[in-house]
């Protein structure tokens, strides 16, 4: 359908109740459509007469979508509906769509010649893909022809991180979690639910693989849904807001969750992804939250290395020639379009690579601390060198830096994920305090549980499993011994010192 200028694809006719979700549905018609709805918010200019320009919006459009939800007419719809009556019969092919929002009840009358139209169901949230498709198919007047459409992207999708232009390897990691996703692990308490947990030592880059993972397969999803995580208050309303994303309105959390369970029960094709449910305690709490029988993917980033009863793929950190590619592209020595060692080997020298490979084995490979190391080198234009010098001179120091130009991201970002690990682990476990703080003082490759004599078996084995849990430790339980990332011995030791 052509639009003259100045002219619109549709008019969008909505209870205000209803304005955040049918301003989705703008969105979503404007830019995945690519039509030219007009809305209120969108059109209307202060200071003029409200009336009047809401009489130009329909005269300019070429149809028009009349949505009714839970709380049905509003009263400037009303008015609208009676113009759009008038212009349907004077003008042959003007079309008027009614559309039920979720919310809107079963059975419900569709008000005054709204009845005789045929009519659009969005009961089921935005993730419907086929309703989208035939909502646009009457806005351009065509018939939508056999089969059901599915959206090339979803219209829910909320994970709150851009796609990383730095995002760099992990490609092993993506490839499995997709087959897994795909093809088995299958949880007991959902039997017809797919999930995987990502787990990992804080820092290594959990939270930006499961992101690109959303990026990379969202066209694979009817919706792509994010749940903080981070502790049990956060989880619980996390996911209850989930309910506004989908269409519903509830005041009470347990309502807000209840309808997001039942969301999920009566839709197929989505994803959704826990993220830093940190302990095998919040893995739990998080499965707890899903309903049963649901037709859905889940993903989840956990430092715990035991998952129960969920299938887990380890996020190692980087080897050396991985960790410089991504040292070299994050401080922008090479194009960011450069992704692999056999694109960026030849774009540097000879010494610059050996110096950014002695820096992430410094680093221990940390994505995180590789990370703030290329944005410290990019804001300030330090040389790699330089800022290796630095890292050997005072290590703590430099883990708290990132660059005189702070992102989102905390600006003491490795520095404090430690030191809030030690935190959490001491407030769970003295033993487990103690045996971290210990560990600061030895070599990290190999420490040994029999330095705790007096420590029963069934206490030391609990502290160890606290560590654990956080991903602190790697115990080898068949030689008595357990390894520790060096940079976290870094800064449990700085913190010892205070």
């Amino acid at each position: 359908m052509t639009v003259p200028p100045g002219a619109f694809s549709v008019f969008l006719s909505y209870n205000s109740e209803d304005a955040e979700l049918v301003t989705k549905i703008a969105e979503y018609l404007e830019d995945q459509a690519n039509l030219k709805p007009w809305i209120d918010r969108w059109q209307m200019i202060p200071g003029n007469s409200s009336l009047e320009q809401l009489q130009q919006g329909l005269t300019d459009s070429q149809s028009c979508a009349v949505f009714v939800g839970a709380s049905g007419e509003g009263i400037w719809q009303k008015n609208e509906v009676e113009v759009l009556l008038r212009r349907q019969i004077q003008e042959q092919g003007f079309r008027v769509i009614p559309v039920l929002l979720p919310g809107a009840p079963e059975g419900m009358e569709l008000p005054g010649f709204l009845a005789n139209n045929v009519w659009i169901d969005l009961r089921q949230g935005l993730a419907d893909a086929h309703s989208l498709y035939l909502l646009e198919c009457g806005i351009q007047g065509n018939p939508p022809g056999r089969g059901r459409h599915k959206a090339s992207t979803p219209i829910l999708f909320n994970v709150p991180f851009p796609r990383n232009p730095f995002f760099t390897g992990r490609t092993n990691i993506l490839t499995k979690l997709h087959e897994a996703l795909q093809t088995e692990n299958e949880i007991a308490i959902t039997p017809s639910k797919k999930a995987t947990a990502l787990s990992g030592l804080g820092g290594v880059g959990k939270t930006q693989t499961v992101a690109e993972y959303a990026h990379r397969y969202q066209a694979e999803y009817s919706a792509v849904l994010w749940v903080l995580a981070d502790g049990k208050d956060l989880l619980r309303s996390s996911f209850a807001q989930l309910s506004v994303l989908l269409g519903f309105k509830a005041d009470k959390q347990d309502d807000q969750i209840l309808a997001v369970q039942s969301w999920l029960r009566n839709n197929d094709g989505w994803l959704l992804i826990f993220d830093n449910a940190e302990t095998l305690e919040l893995l739990t709490a998080a499965k707890e939250l899903l309903p049963s029988n649901a037709q859905g993917h889940v993903l989840f980033t956990t430092r715990a290395q035991a998952t129960g009863d969920l299938a887990s793929v380890t996020v190692d950190c980087f080897d050396d020639d991985t960790g410089a590619v991504f040292l070299l592209r994050r401080s922008k020595q090479v194009a960011m379009d450069l992704a692999t060692l056999e694109q960026v080997r030849p774009c540097v020298s000879d010494q610059d690579w050996q110096t950014a490979t002695v820096l992430v084995h410094e680093l221990g490979g940390l994505a995180l601390a590789i990370d703030q190391a290329g944005a410290f080198i990019e804001q300030t234009g330090c040389k790699l060198q330089d800022y290796l010098e630095l890292y050997q001179d005072d290590a703590p120091k430099m883990l708290k830096k990132r660059g005189v130009v702070h992102s989102d991201d905390h600006s003491e970002a490795v520095y404090r994920t430690f030191s809030l690990a030690l935190e959490k682990v001491e407030n769970r476990s003295a033993l487990a305090g103690e045996i971290l703080r210990d560990s600061a003082l030895g070599h990290p490759d190999r420490i040994s549980e029999k330095l705790y004599p007096e420590c029963g078996k069934l206490e030391l084995y609990e502290a160890l499993e606290t560590l654990r849990d956080y991903s602190l430790i790697q115990r080898v339980p068949e030689k008595q011994y357990f390894t520790m990332h060096r940079v976290v011995q870094i800064v449990i030791q700085a913190v010892c010192d205070g």
